[in-house]
């Protein structure tokens, strides 16, 4: 598992290599929740994901991103929010040969 830094501003942009994928992550503050974009080599895997505590991020199996995203609350069970990126709440990755720890969603 992989911890993926976050500023805490309410829209972002990671670029970031995962299991040999280069990855962009748009990470950005709507209507009172976080969402995500997740981009593969230039295709868009995963638009508009909205971002909840332990749950995967990319919902629907597919050839083009191995392993799964999920933001964790540190402090408790809340959704994440970009005032607490760094402290409450991480993103993070799980490897595609990686077990998903107990308490998350897929």
């Amino acid at each position: 598992m992989r911890k993926i830094p976050l500023k805490n501003v309410p829209s972002q942009i990671i670029k970031v290599v995962l299991a040999e994928q280069n990855c962009q992550l748009k990470v950005y503050y709507r209507f009172g929740s976080m969402y995500m974009d997740v981009i593969v080599d230039g295709q868009m895997i995963q638009a508009g994901a909205v971002c909840r505590n332990r749950t995967s991020i990319v919902q629907v199996a597919n050839d083009l991103f191995a392993g799964s995203l999920h933001f964790l609350d540190l402090l408790g069970d809340s959704d994440p929010n970009w005032e607490g990126f760094g402290t409450r709440y991480s993103l993070l990755y799980v490897e595609p040969n990686e077990a998903i720890p107990k308490g998350f969603d897929l």
